[in-house]
């Protein structure tokens, strides 16, 4: 998976830090592996984390829930 190319903070709220969406991110990752699909799930969960670290300013604590997610 990679990111779209005009990927930005201002339009893109997960990439901010904090809020909601960085525990539905979590949700999101727990619930594919647990429906069966561990290689969807480690995917999306490689991508957010690449992406949420270097396009956006994800947290640590963020970070580290979607690793402890699966």
């Amino acid at each position: 998976m990679s990111s779209q190319p005009n990927l930005s903070i201002q339009t893109h709220t997960w990439l901010k830090a904090g809020g909601h969406n960085h525990l539905r991110i979590t949700r999101m990752i727990l619930s594919l592996a647990l429906c069966h699909a561990p290689e969807l799930a480690q995917a999306f969960q490689k991508a957010v984390i690449d992406i949420g670290t270097q396009q956006g300013i994800v947290s640590e604590t963020s970070v580290q829930f979607w690793r402890d997610a699966i």
